[in-house]
């Protein structure tokens, strides 16, 4: 029997980095738990607007609705939520 059960993880994706993007969410495909970091570096690969968005950027990362550090890790199945830095005034 298979032990690694493929798992679908959405990437919501807000304000200016949706704008970047075209698009709200993609989903992926885990096989294992990832960290945040590796997770980023796996999207700027796939997705070249993601890749220049980052090299402008540091982001805001949460995991199920609370923001983790990039050392975070990530289980099949989550959902994850990308912001862009906030700004203030």
């Amino acid at each position: 029997m298979n032990q690694s059960a493929v798992e679908s993880t959405r990437i919501l994706f807000f304000a200016a980095l949706r704008e970047e993007l075209g698009r709200s969410q993609l989903q992926l495909e885990l096989e294992q738990p990832v960290a945040v970091q590796q997770l980023l570096q796996q999207l700027g690969a796939a997705e070249q607007d993601f890749a220049r968005f980052l090299q402008q950027y540091d982001v805001l990362v949460a995991v199920n609705q609370q923001l983790v550090t990039m050392d975070a890790i990530v289980m099949p199945g989550a959902e994850i939520a990308i912001f862009p830095p906030v700004t203030g005034g």
